[in-house]
């Protein structure tokens, strides 16, 4: 009986210690960019958005809810999603800009500290916002992160492979289409737009059909592209929720 009683209590530290290893992934992606390993600190923004996933499902699965576990996740975020990308972006714009016309504006790397700003602001507007349960406003601060290290990641396959993954990996090396996206990706995570949600109400496809053709889509472009098919997908994420809503603006307007 007492074993039972200890059993039940630490299945609610479950989810808290899934999203202490986001943050341990966060950290050792900040270390590991302000060192040059830019490749391994992508691939660890990308362990830290896996464990964001399974903390979220062990919670709704565990029955483990807690504000202190809320609190943990938003922080961990903010390293994990916000810092992390800027470090990232700082070492990838500093190299880039390095016999460019920009070469005589160092200092344009800073526009990185946007992005750890406005995942604050957005990750706070979540925190106090109870209808972005089924849906975001805004983009997602962990998918405007995985965006930036699939860049990252595909500069891995640029010389290997010719194609499209090789393109989307040669961005990774022009310095002016950075800044330009970490503007971009900074206004899409306070964006006054309805993002919809992956989480599943139930496996069903009629309440799901958004979910399982995005789905359908990731994987698709994971087969052909791996690692750099995210930034593809993220961007395919904005675009198809912009339909989305221009879809049921339509709907409510008949």
């Amino acid at each position: 009986m007492q074993a039972r009683k200890i059993i039940k209590a630490m299945k609610r530290y479950i989810p808290n210690v899934i999203t202490s290893l986001n943050l341990i992934c966060g950290v050792l992606a900040v270390l590991l960019a302000s060192q040059g390993y830019i490749i391994i600190a992508a691939w660890f923004i990308v362990l830290a958005a896996v464990m964001d996933f399974l903390d979220g499902m062990a919670a709704r699965a565990l029955k483990a809810y807690s504000e202190v576990g809320e609190q943990l996740d938003s922080l961990a975020d903010l390293i994990s999603f916000g810092l992390a990308p800027a470090v990232l972006l700082f070492q990838l714009i500093t190299h880039a800009i390095e016999g460019s016309g920009l070469s005589e504006y160092p200092e344009i790397a800073y526009v990185v500290i946007l992005l750890p700003l406005f995942s604050a602001l957005r990750l706070a507007r979540f925190n106090t916002d109870d209808t972005q349960k089924s849906s975001f406003l805004g983009l997602a601060v962990p998918a405007s992160a995985l965006f930036f290290a699939g860049i990252a990641l595909a500069a891995a396959y640029a010389i290997e492979i010719p194609g499209l993954a090789g393109w989307v990996g040669k961005q990774a090396s022009n310095a002016p289409l950075l800044i330009v996206l970490i503007l971009a990706f900074s206004f899409f995570m306070v964006m006054p737009m309805r993002l919809f949600s992956l989480k599943m109400s139930d496996g069903s496809w009629e309440n799901n059909k958004v979910q399982w053709l995005f789905g359908a889509f990731v994987v698709v472009l994971m087969l052909i592209l791996k690692a750099a098919a995210l930034p593809l997908i993220i961007l395919g994420y904005i675009f198809s929720g912009a339909l989305v809503n221009l879809f049921n603006n339509d709907t409510k307007q008949r």
